[in-house]
């Protein structure tokens, strides 16, 4: 949901955060709150609190909302002082939300966060320590799925609150490198992998560390080879590869046996999978790339990439592993050099309104964020803004050169050129400003609107009453924008 945010704060020893949720013992189901009105039936279920503490921290900001110290300067704790706390949020719409939990209190202090059930959860800790401070991951949430915490009580500290922002999907920055071999020197910060492995965790290369639970499995290698190096780096899917990546490769068992390589715990959404091979001799190397389980794999996809490289676009649900299988090809000679998953996005791809409205340019606060929302005071909502490419952040005039000819009103408003993904605009008109109807015949009254454009960014629309039995003394019209 774009805008929607809900605020959690656990315990009231230090005082009650104002417009926060405040709960200071184990709940069932209770109702929550979203601050930007959306998502209005959340609920909040808690197992496992022990009690309240003191001595946290000050006045603060987290994933960009002002957290009071109300919220940040005290905390719950677990059961006799080692027992973890478990919140569990239901009904979340599905979308992707940055989850904040924080503690005021300095110290050590960790937990876990995950999406789906309770047997999803991850088998470490993915929050990090965040005794004296916050932690942020992003999770992807699909219909159905629950939203957990899990506080890991450590005889210290605790939880001073948690936070959960719709946010933009991580995939968007994910990149994982995997360098093949080593026996032309191994890649700098790449993976580096020269033999079968089982779970080795890897490391997502994005500025943002979105994704750092992946570990990779590989099955088959007998060896490594260099022939026909070719001696430089290239490109591949925007990523620079060195050449000590593509220098050498790995090849399967007995010159016809494959290798398999899963990625497991890849964050749901979508990818280029690039596989590459260097040897310049070679004449023939393919693979197949698919996702889900092993039994989904489908016929060879990659085409030849023998001395080049080959991208797959793929899409990751919750709970897939991601596969990549190398066969020898016709000649059985060469290998593959190494692997590059880079995540291009999910859903609307960049273009949809919680991404335009959570643009930096426009620094507008998470709780106004939300599609009828209004920041800027113009008595127009985001939504609207979103519609006719205006900042949300600065007045906007809205409709201009209103004129009146005959029995023809027409006026002007700015387009976005082109639109959002799932941002639709459309007109509606009223004789009274309380029954507002669609482009055609009620009554006694016909009205035809029409829009012309956008051109260079501007839109006219006409709004013609000449088929009307009765002629309206008084026409209202308005622009509406839905997602």
């Amino acid at each position: 949901d774009a805008g929607a945010l809900f605020l959690i704060d656990l315990s009231d020893n230090g005082g009650s955060a104002a417009s926060w949720d405040v709960v200071t013992t184990n709940v069932t189901d209770a109702a929550v709150t979203d601050q930007s009105g959306i998502d209005n039936d959340v609920t909040l279920t808690i197992a496992g609190i022990g009690g309240e503490g003191g001595a946290g921290g000050g006045a603060t900001t987290i994933d960009g909302v002002s957290v009071p110290a109300e919220a940040n300067g005290d905390y719950v704790w677990g059961t006799g002082g080692n027992t973890d706390i478990l919140f569990e949020f239901k009904n979340l719409d599905a979308g992707t939300y940055n989850v904040s939990v924080f503690l005021g209190a300095g110290g050590a202090q960790f937990g876990k966060i995950w999406a789906g059930v309770v047997g999803d959860e991850p088998g470490v800790q993915n929050t990090g320590s965040f005794g004296g401070s916050s932690s942020t991951r992003n999770v992807t949430i699909g219909a159905g799925d629950s939203l957990f915490y899990l506080h890991q009580e450590d005889n210290a500290g605790g939880t001073s609150g948690i936070m959960v922002r719709a946010a933009s999907p991580p995939p968007e920055e994910t990149e994982i490198r995997i360098d093949l071999s080593d026996n032309f020197g191994s890649a700098a910060n790449w993976d580096i992998f020269t033999s079968d492995v089982t779970d080795s965790p890897v490391t997502d290369r994005s500025s943002g560390t979105n994704d750092d639970d992946v570990t990779l499995s590989i099955t088959g290698i007998l060896g490594q080879g260099n022939a026909g190096a070719p001696g430089t780096g290239a490109t591949i899917d925007t990523v620079t590869v060195p050449k000590e990546a593509r220098d050498d490769y790995v090849y399967g068992a007995g010159g016809a046996g494959s290798i398999l390589f899963e990625f497991k715990n890849v964050d749901a959404g979508t990818y280029n999978v690039s596989v590459f091979e260097g040897n310049t001799g070679d004449a023939n190397q393919e693979g197949t790339i698919w996702v889900g389980v092993v039994g989904d794999e489908p016929a060879q996809n990659t085409g030849n990439y023998a001395g080049g490289d080959s991208t797959v676009e793929v899409t990751v649900g919750a709970g897939d592993s991601l596969f990549f299988r190398h066969f020898p090809g016709a000649d059985y000679s060469g290998g593959t050099s190494g692997l590059i998953i880079r995540g291009t996005g999910g859903g609307g791809g960049g273009n949809d309104f919680s991404d335009w409205i959570a643009s930096p340019g426009f620094g507008i606060p998470p709780g106004e964020q939300g599609f009828e929302d209004d920041p800027d005071g113009d008595k127009l909502g985001n939504g609207i803004e979103a519609f006719f490419g205006t900042d949300p952040s600065v007045f906007s005039t809205g409709l201009a050169q209103v004129s009146v000819s005959g029995a023809v009103l027409s006026f002007e408003h700015p387009e976005a050129d082109p639109p959002l993904d799932d941002v639709t605009g459309s007109y509606e008109w009223s004789l009274d400003l309380e029954n507002w109807h669609p482009s055609g015949t009620v009554g006694d009254t016909t009205v035809t609107i029409t829009p012309t454009g956008p051109a260079s960014g501007t839109t006219t629309v006409t709004a013609d009453t000449t088929g009307s039995i009765v002629t309206p003394t008084q026409l209202f019209i308005r622009a509406v924008a839905t997602q």
